[in-house]
C-alpha cells in the first residue's frame, strides 16, 4: 500500500489538470472570437452593394432580351399549333357524317334507334326515321319492298382500230 497513491490525492491531481484546461480553453476562446472577429471586419469591409445592384441590373438585361426573342417564337408556335388544328377540324367535318347528310343523304333507323341498311327491312317496319341534313322525319312504310328497276346504261359498239399501213391496231392520240 506504500506505492498506491491515494484516492484523494489522484482527485487532487486531475482537478489540477482539469483547472490547467480551463484556463488555457478560455484563453483559446477568446484567441479564437478574435480572429474571426479580425476575419469578419476584412470581409464586411469588401462587402458593397454596388457589384450586387450591377449583377441584378445584368440579368434584368438579359432577362429583357430573352422575353423579346421569346415573344416572336411562342408566337409561331402557337400559330403553327392554330394551323394545325384548324386542319383536323378541316378533317374532322369532312369526314363527319353531317357532311354525308349536306350532300343528300340520308340515315334510316327503326323504331328502336338501329340503322337499317335494306329495303326489305324497312317493309317488315311499322314506321322508321329518318335523318337528313336538317332535321329528322318520321315515316310509314308502304307495300312490299321490291327492288327498284334502273334503267341499264346504253352500251356503245367498240370501235374499230383505223387500218393502218403498218398492220398496228393502236389508235392515233391526234
Amino acid at each position: 500500500s506504500a506505492g498506491l497513491i491515494s484516492p484523494k490525492q489522484v482527485v487532487r491531481e486531475k482537478r489540477g489538470q482539469l483547472e490547467n484546461l480551463s484556463s488555457r480553453l478560455a484563453a483559446g476562446l477568446a484567441q479564437a472570437a478574435s480572429r474571426k472577429r479580425i476575419a469578419f471586419a476584412r470581409t464586411a469591409s469588401r462587402l458593397r452593394p454596388e457589384p450586387l445592384v450591377a449583377d441584378a441590373r445584368r440579368a434584368r438585361t438579359s432577362l429583357i432580351d430573352t422575353a423579346r426573342r421569346a415573344r416572336p417564337a411562342l408566337d409561331r408556335i402557337l400559330q403553327t399549333k392554330l394551323q394545325a388544328f384548324q386542319a383536323q377540324e378541316k378533317l374532322l367535318e369532312t369526314l363527319s357524317y353531317q357532311a354525308t347528310l349536306k350532300r343528300g343523304y340520308a340515315i334510316v333507323k327503326a323504331p328502336d334507334g338501329k340503322i337499317v341498311r335494306s329495303a326489305e327491312q324497312i317493309a317488315q317496319l311499322p314506321h322508321v326515321d329518318l335523318t337528313v341534313a336538317d332535321g329528322e322525319v318520321a315515316l310509314s312504310p308502304i307495300g312490299d319492298a321490291k327492288p327498284a328497276q334502273r334503267p341499264k346504261p346504253k352500251r356503245t359498239a367498240p370501235r374499230k382500230p383505223a387500218d393502218k399501213p403498218d398492220g398496228s391496231d393502236q389508235g392515233s392520240l391526234f
